[in-house]
């Protein structure tokens, strides 16, 4: 039998997933700055959402992945700074991270030698450990870097135009990359896709966040605007999703502020 208490949940929770990854019940949050200098680009987070990671670019002095903690799950306000890798020697100029669900292996760009770089970690999402491992050539400076969760597909972005490679024949195996397609995005800087594929989102130069709606999952070829929504805290950049779609966070492109939005359904 439902409590008063468990009715309440059940119906919130059933309310929220209902508008989970729906641009047009987002509200903002708030921000954190990092506070450390230099030119920050990528974003990503640990799935329990206690780990948060970006990329840090100053020229001649630094080319790195931080990584933070979070003492309260997806609550930017809880961010604690924890450590830096550098990836110098593979790359002067980083853009973005991007890593396994499992947190063994992590994936770079740099603008440098125009390259996707891996890495393997001996101890998952503890970046002191990462061993880089191979690369594999990219049209441009990718900006913007996403797999798809078995690791079969990744997606790069450069100079406004996103590009798919296929890796199926040995997952997260960067060596197997082949062309795919390619689909023109205006000032695309950020992008990624819902956890089940059926939504694109692209972050413009500027305040532009919009939502696709996949007919096919991860195919962005079959993809339709669905919200075009303006960013309230700051210029838009990188973006990551918690999971179940109940929060994003936005990255300013080449500033040190990482936005926190919720999506959720205001009670009345």
């Amino acid at each position: 039998m439902f409590g008063q208490e468990d009715v309440r949940e059940t119906i919130t929770n059933t309310a929220e997933t209902s508008v989970a990854f729906n641009l047009d019940y987002a509200s903002y949050n708030g921000y954190f700055d990092t506070g450390l200098g230099g030119t920050q680009y990528g974003l990503a987070f640990s799935p329990n959402g206690k780990k948060m990671y970006s990329t840090v670019y100053s020229a001649g002095v630094t080319s790195a992945v931080n990584e933070y903690d979070l003492t309260t799950a997806w609550d930017i306000k809880t961010v604690v700074f924890n450590q830096q890798k550098s990836v110098t020697a593979q790359d002067n100029h980083v853009y973005c991270v991007f890593f396994k669900p499992d947190g063994l292996k992590m994936f770079v760009t740099g603008q440098q030698n125009t390259k996707l770089y891996r890495y393997d970690l001996t101890t998952a999402w503890d970046i002191s450990t990462a061993v880089y491992v191979e690369n594999t050539a990219t049209p441009g400076a990718i900006s913007l870097i996403f797999f798809r969760p078995d690791g079969k597909r990744w997606f790069g972005c450069n100079a406004g135009t996103l590009y798919e490679y296929d890796i199926s024949t040995t997952p997260w195996v960067l060596s197997s990359s082949t062309f795919l397609q390619s689909k023109a995005f205006a000032s695309i800087t950020g992008c990624y896709f819902s956890n089940n594929g059926s939504n694109l989102f692209t972050v413009q130069t500027g305040t532009s966040f919009n939502r696709y709606t996949c007919s096919i999952p991860y195919n962005m070829a079959s993809a339709t605007l669905t919200t075009a929504y303006t960013l309230i805290g700051g210029t838009g950049g990188s973006v990551f999703f918690k999971e179940n779609g109940a929060k994003f966070f936005i990255l300013e492109w080449g500033g040190d502020r990482i936005h926190e939005y919720s999506i959720k359904r205001s009670w009345r």
